[in-house]
């Protein structure tokens, strides 16, 4: 995919721009009434007035164009007429209550893939306005939100994302963030634990490249654990002395900077030494394609906002994810538009 996509015709540039601004069309479908029936289907309470799928195809619109949801409530009105369209306050409702699944429509691993790469990073995703009026006003330090991915490096997915403020760091987001991005693109982590654990080697080769924001002892345990490579930068002045039983650091930091050294020989490398050695290390294990992250963050972004209209962090959680599964399908419509073109 990273090929295609930098190798494409304007043909095929055109095509996919159409075939993802048709996501964000308004129209009535003849199997919202179906699917209205089976959610009403032996429901306790007042019934639902309005299919999941119309309350997805206006949220959208929401978050694709930054739109208010009193706007939005008008769109839909010039769309299906007054008597048709679901008031605001529906809207905010429903359309937060939605359980978010970015695993709908993902790139999965089949029986003849030989190897899976994934890379995460994080960024930051600027808060609502009203949010930061109120941390202005009240004198309180304004944050950030700490928008952290993991994307497939060769469709250019999302696979797992997580919300957090700024408290919170990227390491301690790697483990799930990297259980639940492997289980998205169809990896059974379960049974490839127990596969490790019992000394087999899994048909499936999975590699992480991540900058140093994710080195801790605890992530190379964890990729070791799960039968991951971890091509994960370490410190240029680390050691390789382990703590505890469990030397997957260690060997990383003399794979990276000692260039097959012993770790007496590792200390006595200069940094120039050990910077030259990570170089090598680099170019080998193809590190430096991590800048795709960067492609992603920067498409998503300009796609679907810098910033959030939520204030409340359960609703900020919920937009981003609306926004990751609207990004996943353009991303999809996009390559089979590039294919049909």
């Amino acid at each position: 995919m990273a090929g295609s996509r930098l190798h494409i015709t304007h043909a095929q540039n055109d095509a996919r721009y159409r075939e993802q601004g048709k996501l964000l069309v308004l129209k009535k479908d003849p199997k919202d009434d179906k699917e209205l029936k089976r959610m009403n289907h032996k429901k306790n309470g007042k019934p639902y007035k309005y299919a999941k799928s119309l309350i997805m195809r206006i949220a959208a619109i929401r978050y694709a164009c930054g739109l208010s949801y009193r706007v939005t409530e008008g769109l839909a009105i010039g769309s299906f007429g007054k008597e048709n369209t679901p008031h605001f306050t529906t809207l905010c409702r429903r359309i937060n209550a939605v359980e978010v699944s970015v695993s709908d429509g993902i790139t999965t691993v089949t029986s003849g893939d030989t190897v899976l790469r994934v890379i995460p990073d994080g960024t930051g995703v600027e808060p609502s306005t009203r949010s930061a009026w109120i941390r202005y006003k009240h004198k309180v330090k304004r944050g950030f939100i700490r928008f952290t991915l993991l994307i497939n490096q060769d469709t250019l997915e999302i696979l797992a994302y997580t919300v957090t403020d700024e408290r919170e760091g990227e390491a301690k987001q790697f483990k799930g963030l990297l259980e639940t991005g492997l289980k998205n693109a169809g990896v059974d982590t379960d049974a490839r634990r127990e596969e490790v654990r019992q000394g087999a080697v899994p048909d499936l080769k999975v590699e992480v490249r991540s900058d140093g924001g994710n080195d801790t002892r605890e992530n190379f345990s964890e990729c070791k654990k799960m039968g991951v490579t971890p091509f994960i930068r370490v410190n240029v002045t680390s050691n390789a002395r382990a703590k505890g039983v469990d030397k997957a650091r260690a060997t990383a930091v003399l794979d990276q900077l000692g260039d097959g050294a012993s770790p007496q020989e590792l200390a006595r490398l200069s940094t120039k030494e050990r910077e030259a050695n990570r170089a090598k290390w680099k170019k080998r294990v193809g590190y430096t394609v991590r800048w795709l992250v960067e492609i992603v963050i920067s498409a998503f972004k300009r796609r679907m906002g810098s910033s959030v209209r939520a204030v409340k962090m359960d609703n900020i959680v919920t937009e981003i994810g609306h926004k990751v599964m609207l990004y996943n399908r353009m991303l999809a419509v996009a390559r089979e538009a590039i294919a049909n073109a």
